[in-house]
């Protein structure tokens, strides 16, 4: 098992495997991190959005595939 495995736990949350995108404060709190180290890997790129209306959204899919 990976570190994202870990991080986010699928199977205590059976939801998230069906879910391809994510707010940026749900996905901050699952993984653990604060909203100022997911800005930083957002503009290096290391985590994708996707623009959806106002919201930037983190997209799951391309998460679970790195």
């Amino acid at each position: 098992m990976n570190d994202r495995e870990q991080n986010i736990n699928v199977a205590a949350n059976p939801g998230l495997a069906l879910v391809p995108f994510m707010d940026r404060q749900r996905f901050c709190s699952l993984v653990g991190i604060t909203p100022n180290v997911l800005a930083v890997w957002v503009r290096e790129g290391r985590v994708k959005t996707v623009s959806m209306g106002k919201r930037s959204l983190i997209d799951l899919r391309e998460w679970w595939m790195q």
